[in-house]
């Protein structure tokens, strides 16, 4: 008798019952959408940190079918500075459109990234007007060509002849460029990318990160260019002009 009945429950009856407890075990992983928060210090490096000594940290949030969004905050000001998707929970996977914010909420930089790494148009916003100041084509991380920039405040969006130095920048670079000892001891690496404009007699002022790596890389790349001797003006209508210029400086250890 309890034979008959275990064979009669086990076919369409056994099946849906497993089928419904199936479907009891697997719905938690679908509607767990919780977030999850990495603490960072001032180096952006999760490690130990709790939320009470960090620096900056990220919010992870699933999107289903999509990854993750992720939000980047100082955790002094519970500002924004970076809106973006990802694969998984790690910042090493960005994939989509990232949008980067200064410290009062205004856009600095937009644009998307593949595997990781920049693509397509990317756009720079001036640090003054906020409006549309510069743009780049990427492709697998790397500027194609030359950034189009111009000065927004000015509405110069087409540059008959480019700014640029009358020496050799390279040079000027590596002997300009220290490595920071903390950034080195933390084998802190990648490419800060700074904009700057470029006035009509040549020097260079409003020098602004546009990517950012870590609070001492930024700071060297900030404090190297702003030091570079003038260079020959942007010219419009065979005039000198105000015009932005985005430079990328990669900080790698060898």
């Amino acid at each position: 008798m309890v034979l008959l009945l275990f064979l009669e429950f086990s076919s369409t009856s056994m099946f849906r019952f497993l089928t419904h407890i199936g479907f009891l075990i697997l719905l938690p992983a679908f509607c767990n959408g919780q977030s999850d928060t990495v603490y960072l210090d001032n180096n952006w490096m999760p490690k130990t940190v709790n939320k009470e000594s960090a620096a900056y940290y990220r919010v992870f949030t699933p999107e289903p079918g999509k990854g993750y969004k992720v939000e980047g905050y100082n955790n002094r000001t519970n500002s924004a500075y970076m809106t973006g998707m990802c694969t998984e929970k790690d910042i090493d996977t960005k994939n989509g459109l990232f949008i980067f914010y200064d410290e009062k909420g205004n856009k600095t930089q937009e644009g998307n990234f593949r595997n990781n790494k920049m693509t397509g148009v990317w756009k720079g916003y001036s640090p003054t007007s906020h409006k549309l100041s510069s743009t780049a084509n990427y492709m697998d991380g790397e500027i194609q060509g030359n950034a189009a920039s111009y000065d927004s405040d000015s509405t110069h969006k087409y540059i008959e002849v480019q700014p640029r130095p009358s020496y050799d920048l390279k040079v000027y670079l590596s002997h300009s460029l220290r490595y920071p000892k903390k950034a080195k001891k933390g084998k802190i690496q990648g490419k800060v990318i700074v904009k700057f404009v470029v006035n009509e007699n040549g020097e260079i002022n409003n020098v602004a990160v546009i990517q950012h790596v870590s609070p001492e890389l930024d700071e060297e790349a900030i404090r190297a260019v702003s030091k570079m001797p003038p260079w020959e003006p942007g010219k419009q209508n065979g005039k000198p002009v105000k015009v932005y210029y985005t430079l990328p400086l990669d900080f790698r250890l060898n």
